[in-house]
C-alpha cells in the first residue's frame, strides 16, 4: 500500500489517493491483470456498514502470524 496525488485535482483532501494490491482473486483489477487497485485515501479510511455493523473499511493488521500467511498469498497471486 501506498499514497499518491491525483494532480487534476486542487487540493489535498480531494487529491490524495491509496494504492494497494487486493489479497482476493474475485477483486475486478486482479482479474482484468493484476493490476493495483485505487481508492480516494477519505474513502480508504472512512466507517462502513456490512449486515448492521458499523467498522473501518480498512484495518491495520499487526498479528505476525496473520502478515505472515498473508504474505503468502499476496505471493501466490502477484508471482
Amino acid at each position: 500500500m501506498n499514497t499518491g496525488y491525483h494532480t487534476e485535482i486542487a487540493g489535498f483532501d480531494e487529491s490524495a489517493m491509496v494504492v494497494y494490491r487486493p489479497l482476493y482473486e474475485n477483486a475486478t483489477v486482479y482479474k482484468i491483470g493484476k493490476h493495483w487497485n485505487i481508492r480516494p485515501l477519505k474513502m480508504f479510511l472512512e466507517k462502513v456498514i456490512k449486515d448492521k455493523k458499523v467498522f473501518s473499511r480498512f484495518t491495520k493488521i499487526t498479528d505476525f502470524k496473520i502478515i505472515e500467511k498473508l504474505s503468502e498469498i499476496r505471493d501466490q497471486m502477484y508471482k
